[in-house]
C-alpha cells in the first residue's frame, strides 16, 4: 500500500490496474488506490461466467475488467463473448490483425452498443436471475439490460425461465424481444421464456416507455 500511495502520488494522470494472483487478492481497499482489478489470466468465456459471478459478489462492474481475446476464437461465437465481457468494464485483447473482416465489424457493433449500455451496466444496479442470466438497472429503474447464456446442457432443450427484478411496479415498459408493453409489477411477477442453442447468448434492452400508473 506504501508503494501504491506513492506511485499514485507521482503519477495521479495514469489508470492504474490492480493484478494480484489472478485476482484472488484483490480487496476493497485498494479501490482507493486502482482504478480497476484483472480478475483472471483465464479470459475463456465459459470460464469468465463463473468467475465474474464470484468476483462481482465482492466487486463493482466498473472495477471488473472483462476482456474479449482469442481464447475461444472459432469455437465460441464472438457475439457470445462479447456478451460475457460486456456484463463488466469491457476490453479487447485479440490480434485483430488476424480477424476477418466479418469479426471486425461485428466486434464494432458490440463495442458500440456497449458504449450505450455502459452506464447501466457500471454504475447501476446489479440483479441475479439464476446461474445463467444477469440484469442491470440503471438508479433511476427507467432502462436496463438483460443477458442470459447458455454453455452445453444436454438435448432436448428447455427454455430459461427467468424473473425479471429492479422494475419500478407502477412504471410501463418494454422488454426487447417479448410482448408489452406491461407494468413493473407485471413483468417481475411473470416468467420469461427464452430459449438458446448451446454456446448462445442474448442480450435483451428494458425501457420505460410511459411514466405512468397501470
Amino acid at each position: 500500500y506504501h508503494l501504491w500511495d506513492e506511485l499514485r502520488r507521482r503519477h495521479p494522470q495514469v489508470v492504474w490496474q490492480s493484478c494480484s494472483g489472478g485476482g484472488g487478492r484483490a480487496d476493497l481497499g485498494i479501490l482507493r488506490l486502482a482504478d480497476q482489478i484483472w480478475v483472471s489470466d483465464n479470459t475463456q468465456a465459459i470460464a469468465r461466467l463463473a468467475i465474474q459471478a464470484g468476483f462481482s459478489r465482492v466487486f463493482p462492474a466498473s472495477v471488473m475488467e472483462a476482456w474479449v481475446t482469442d481464447a475461444d476464437r472459432g469455437r465460441i461465437p464472438l457475439a457470445f463473448r462479447f456478451h460475457v465481457g460486456m456484463c463488466g468494464s469491457l476490453g479487447l485483447g485479440g490480434d485483430l490483425l488476424k480477424w476477418t473482416p466479418a469479426e471486425r465489424a461485428e466486434a464494432a457493433h458490440w463495442i458500440a452498443h456497449y458504449k450505450d449500455l455502459r452506464p447501466l451496466i457500471q454504475l447501476g444496479n446489479q440483479y441475479r436471475l439464476g446461474p445463467a442470466a444477469l440484469q442491470y438497472m440503471g438508479q433511476d429503474g427507467q432502462r436496463g439490460v438483460l443477458f442470459a447464456f447458455r454453455t452445453c446442457l444436454a438435448e432436448p432443450a428447455s427454455p430459461l425461465r427467468i424473473k425479471l427484478q429492479g422494475l419500478q411496479p407502477k412504471l410501463i415498459y418494454e422488454i426487447e424481444g417479448f410482448p408489452g408493453p406491461r407494468s413493473g409489477s407485471a413483468w417481475m411477477a411473470s416468467e420469461l421464456e427464452i430459449w438458446l442453442g448451446n454456446f448462445e447468448s442474448t442480450l435483451r434492452e428494458i425501457a420505460v416507455v410511459v411514466g405512468a400508473e397501470k
